[in-house]
């Protein structure tokens, strides 16, 4: 939770690149965690072009699963307000205010409606969009899903999105006397009114009034070490994050055979399935042969790894669990007009294989290693650029368009302990990149 009046000034003046391409600047990057509250806070660039060359992103918000609320923040002189990837459906943008010249809003892949007009109660998010539409450059809602997704507004409210890809449908009907987004009730749970609260829920309908309250109640079992009470409400909830969560909080109860269970009902056919329970498993060894997680196996250390290298909900603990106990460093995705066009191509974008555009072999990478590129097929000058993490360029090998997989040997025996960043280029775009740790 973020909240009251925080104020993030994203102008440094010098930024070491976190991506390849272009150095950006994050407000708030959300990498799988759930569950997030962020209200009341200012996101400003200060100065749009300075330092040179620079894209400023206010918040990135990459697979948060469940509900989370973003409401009441102001974003101005920044490349991009809020830039939404992989499966954020339970995401709800309310009363956020984009202004100076930014570009509001890029979603990729998918996002769940904003605000309701169909059914009671009725509610629309009353976002302030005040870029002028004619700057053709910028958008308000920039959407590159195969997904659209329907924005409800008020016909009487002033700043409604106007300037916006063709995948969002802005609907008006029905919302004119529905509840605004500004006026949505973020309850404080105490000690006294907390048994109103959980009974309340159990006759409330699902949406964002309902969800809003489970994750309030969480915050409070959470916070006053109420784990029984946070597991009789996780136990009602049925998605992929709250069975993980649970299972997890089991675990660290002792409650061995119920956590497993738990991960194990699981649907098979999600697609989080497969890493949570990779994750899951090896910390439940750990903790059945009571092996502190700082001292876990190799076998156990580059199974993390493996499971670091995807953008689901177990990769990111993973990758917690990895740079807290094992001092591993991650750069942060960010999806771009063009790499999401090419993955789409390669069934990536629109399709949860975890075939990847590109692979690398051994991983850790040891003084040689193989990059496999699953296709090159319809890039016109493609090329791998390995680079380390304070952004040096240590190998760039040109390549010919091929629509069989390529493998690249390379010795990697001088490559410098750390994070590697591998990137599929064409010409100056980003395709693709994969990030993997030299030992």
């Amino acid at each position: 939770m973020i909240k009251d009046g925080n104020k993030f000034n994203l102008n440094p003046n010098s930024v070491i690149p976190v991506n390849q391409g272009l150095p950006s600047i994050f407000g708030i990057v959300n990498l799988g965690s759930t569950r997030i509250r962020v209200t009341d806070n200012t996101f400003d660039g200060v100065n749009i072009i300075s330092p040179p060359n620079t894209q400023k992103f206010g918040m990135i918000s990459d697979n948060t699963a469940s509900e989370s609320f973003h409401k009441s923040n102001t974003f101005t002189r920044l490349y991009m307000g809020e830039q939404t990837q992989k499966d954020n459906q339970g995401l709800n943008l309310y009363c956020n205010t984009h202004t100076l010249f930014t570009n509001s809003w890029r979603v990729f892949n998918k996002i769940g409606t904003q605000g309701n007009c169909l059914f009671e109660p009725k509610l629309t998010p009353d976002n302030h969009f005040t870029i002028p539409c004619s700057i053709p450059e910028l958008k308000d809602i920039n959407s590159y899903t195969a997904q659209p997704f329907t924005y409800f507004a008020k016909t009487s409210f002033p700043d409604n999105p106007e300037c916006n890809s063709t995948q969002v449908d802005v609907v008006t009907t029905g919302c004119n006397l529905a509840e605004s987004g500004c006026d949505f009730p973020i309850p404080e749970i105490t000690s006294g009114n907390v048994t109103s609260f959980r009974t309340q829920i159990d006759g409330m309908d699902d949406g964002p009034h309902k969800q809003v309250i489970i994750n309030e109640l969480l915050r409070y079992y959470y916070r006053n070490n109420q784990a029984e009470d946070a597991d009789n409400l996780l136990a009602t909830l049925s998605t992929d994050e709250s069975r993980f969560v649970r299972a997890m909080l089991l675990l660290n109860q002792g409650n061995y055979s119920l956590a497993s269970s738990v991960i194990y009902s699981i649907p098979s056919s999600s697609v989080e399935k497969a890493d949570i329970a990779a994750f899951f498993n090896i910390v439940y060894q750990s903790q059945i042969n009571n092996i502190p997680l700082n001292n876990l196996s190799n076998t156990s250390i580059s199974t993390l790894e493996s499971i670091a290298e995807n953008r689901t909900l177990g990769a990111y603990a993973a990758q917690s669990l990895l740079m807290g106990y094992y001092d591993h460093q991650y750069l942060i995705p960010v999806e771009t007009e063009d790499g999401l066009t090419y993955r789409s191509n390669n069934k990536e974008a629109n399709s949860d294989s975890k075939e990847s555009v590109i692979q690398v072999k051994p991983s850790p990478v040891l003084n040689e290693c193989i990059i496999s590129l699953s296709s090159t097929d319809g890039l016109r000058n493609p090329s791998i650029q390995v680079y380390s993490i304070d952004g040096r360029l240590i190998n760039d090998i040109q390549l010919i368009p091929t629509k069989n997989k390529t493998l690249i040997k390379l010795d990697s025996k001088s490559w410098p302990r750390s994070v590697i960043s591998i990137v599929l280029m064409d010409e100056n775009k980003i395709i693709s990149s994969l990030k993997t740790l030299k030992q």
